[in-house]
């Protein structure tokens, strides 16, 4: 009955990011026709607005329940056994949300049969608001510090819990140079930003934004190393972020640029619409729920429709990967929660899974639910976590 379940479940992932084959669209359709409720979740499964829901509501899933329910609907066997093999697929078969293939997919917050001597007295906590602003001047303020920032900066710069407000009473000025002032997100950090115009944006874990205090009435313009998800103000001027030879321009929007190191060019459209215009002189426009990924040696750019909610939930407080290598999902955690990786054999690497982890959980219970696949033993020694066979 568990494997029946998981390869519905894996079955109908497929159907919905596109990547099953004819055979195994004829055994999910029979599996359909069998009864009307087969049917009936079929469909609840697939639409993307029940998807939406569920994201939003997963934190507040309670996985005993869940699994209760689930041991009521399968044989009675010895339910440790069932406990320790079934973990890992159980809310791909309880949830209404399906990933692709063989992919894991759970929840950082199910921590049920979890030993203890598995938290180390070290944990590995989960990054927090903290930037460095450096202004026009020179000047090195540390925006974390709220007291010193309204001391010595309040008759431009406001500080409300985690968000850095300029002064947006200032009015558009038409002076040629104006000087950039940047912020930058160290490792295991985030920020928040109200730019001058009004316009929002949330920094994620190493990146950096050069800025003016003031935007001239021409144009409104800033530099983006890293990702941050904007939210335009409309206005006269057009929006632009350069980042790594692209040109994203907007006049009111919402929108997403992942812009790392050695990482594809992702820029995801939430809202609105966007002009990319690249360093060779190729332009493209996105319409809402498109994405652009621009190849890391800027050779190829590619469109493609997506759902935007996995690419822009970590603004809401998940981190979300779906059918993803675990040197990808890894190399992003180690950004927010400031740690080293380090596999000692390469074929890990290339493991796929998905799941969404609660950005500010520690990272020890999504570690134990990874060793519960059993294709991997994992070693944590301070800020550095180890995957062996």
């Amino acid at each position: 009955m568990i494997n029946k379940d998981f390869n519905i479940a894996a079955l109908i992932a497929k159907h919905i990011s596109g990547e099953i084959n004819e055979d195994e669209t004829l055994l999910l359709n029979r599996w359909r026709k069998e009864k009307t409720s087969n049917e009936d979740l079929f469909q609840r499964l697939c639409n993307s607005e029940h998807q939406k829901t569920y994201f939003e509501e997963s934190n507040s899933y309670d996985s005993i329940t869940g699994w209760n329910i689930l041991n009521q609907k399968i044989d009675n066997q010895n339910r440790r056994y069932r406990i320790r093999k079934v973990l890992s697929y159980a809310a791909a078969i309880l949830l209404p949300v399906l990933f692709v293939g063989s992919s894991l997919f759970f929840t950082s917050d199910n921590q049920s049969e979890i030993p203890s001597q598995f938290y180390l007295s070290h944990s590995i906590l989960p990054g927090e608001a903290k930037a460095i602003l450096t202004l026009g001047s020179g000047e090195v303020v540390n925006i974390t510090s709220q007291k010193d920032l309204a001391d010595n900066h309040s008759s431009f710069l406001q500080q409300d819990s985690s968000t850095l407000c300029f002064n947006t009473a200032q009015t558009l000025l038409a002076q040629a140079e104006i000087p950039l002032h940047k912020i930058e997100i160290p490792r295991g950090g985030e920020y928040k930003l109200v730019l001058s115009d009004g316009t929002r944006v949330h920094l994620n874990s190493m990146s950096s934004l050069r800025f003016p205090g003031t935007f001239t009435a021409d144009a409104r313009e800033v530099e983006l190393d890293g990702e941050a998800y904007f939210d335009v103000t409309p206005g006269n001027s057009p929006f632009i972020v350069n980042v790594r030879g692209l040109k994203v321009e907007v006049l009111g929007t919402s929108f997403n640029i992942s812009a790392y190191p050695d990482e594809d060019l992702e820029t995801t459209l939430v809202t609105g619409s966007v002009k990319l215009s690249t360093d060779n002189g190729e332009s493209f426009m996105l319409k809402p729920s498109q994405q652009a990924i621009l190849s890391s040696d800027h050779n190829e750019m590619n469109i493609r429709t997506i759902d935007t909610y996995t690419y822009t939930s970590w603004v809401n407080g998940l981190i979300h990967f779906k059918d993803e290598r675990l040197e990808d999902i890894m190399r992003t955690l180690s950004r927010w929660y400031d740690i080293d990786v380090v596999y000692t054999s390469q074929n890990l690497k290339n493991l796929r899974f998905g799941c969404h982890i609660d950005k500010y959980d520690e990272i020890t219970p999504f570690l134990k639910l990874l060793e519960e696949t059993e294709k991997m033993k994992i070693k944590i020694d301070g800020h550095q976590i180890s995957f062996g066979n």
